[in-house]
């Protein structure tokens, strides 16, 4: 009975229903970039996640999340790069 319980438990969180990113989170998002280029590029990236949840993003979404923190344009570009060619 237990592992019955235990699998329904499991199944909500695999099979929950997952939720894309509306404009007002994207902007959230972008608000938190230090640079205009991070802005923009968080922006139209997180725009683009549709019927994503938190556990599936792009590889590019994460690696604009990365680039947040940049104090420069190039610096953003830089960590843009090294995340997407990553091993």
């Amino acid at each position: 009975m237990k592992k019955i319980l235990a699998f329904i438990f499991v199944s909500f969180f695999w099979c929950g229903a997952s939720y894309g990113l509306d404009m007002e989170t994207c902007s959230d998002y972008a608000a938190k970039a230090k640079t205009k280029y991070a802005a923009e590029l968080m922006f139209g990236l997180c725009v683009v996640e549709k019927d994503t949840s938190f556990y599936n993003r792009s590889q590019m979404f994460k690696c604009a999340k990365k680039t947040l923190n940049a104090k420069t344009k190039y610096a953003a570009e830089l960590k843009m790069y090294s995340c997407l060619t990553k091993d």
